[in-house]
């Protein structure tokens, strides 16, 4: 009776502590963006509060320019990243075809770890590109909406820049991301003797 009273309360603990880890994820996924907007904010700030149409969409083509060369800078990082797993990849499975089998399972978990890691680099590669491209989509927008007012309007940069730098900040986040994941295996070290 006592140990399923126990067995009860480490399930709930369990349970208690899953339901914690999601509930800090969540406020940390939300604490960072509200860390996103306050940076894109502040770089809003620097532009003066209203501009004349015409200086905003020269902005917004300097941006669109912006983005066009992250866009190649991430292409080249990426595909770096993904040339190196991929050899690494390639290694692994040379080792796997010529060691016993006592040591392949070793190697089959090395192997396993960097398909994950070419597949989340593949994942945050169509991330980030996708932000950039709709970063550049909304200022192509934003160019033709002020196509239609008079030369002599001004318009506001929070109204035209927000969602184009909100957008250029998450592909540069999820670059970062990518940069930051471990390049090597857990149990590499094996590998080396």
């Amino acid at each position: 009776m006592e140990n399923n009273n126990k067995e009860k309360k480490r399930k709930l603990s369990n349970k208690t502590r899953r339901v914690l880890k999601l509930v800090a994820l969540y406020l940390a996924i939300v604490g960072f963006l509200l860390y996103l907007v306050f940076i894109v904010f502040t770089i809003i700030d620097t532009f003066p509060d209203y501009v004349p149409i015409t200086n905003a969409d020269s902005l917004l083509q300097i941006w669109i320019t912006a983005n066009g060369v992250l866009m190649g800078f991430v292409g080249i990082i990426f595909a770096q990243l993904l040339s190196s797993t991929m050899d690494q990849q390639n290694t692994v499975y040379h080792r796997i075809l010529e060691t016993e089998r006592n040591q392949r399972e070793e190697l089959k978990k090395i192997s396993d770890y960097l398909d994950t890691r070419r597949f989340s680099l593949s994942m945050l590669t169509v991330f980030s590109l996708g932000f950039f491209a709709y970063s550049i989509l909304l200022s192509m927008q934003a160019i033709a909406k002020n196509s239609s007012l008079a030369p002599t309007d001004v318009y506001a940069v929070q109204g035209f820049m927000f969602y184009p730098l909100m957008l250029s900040v998450l592909g540069i986040t999820v670059m970062i991301i990518a940069l930051t994941l471990p390049l090597k295996p857990p149990s590499e070290e094996s590998l080396e003797s």
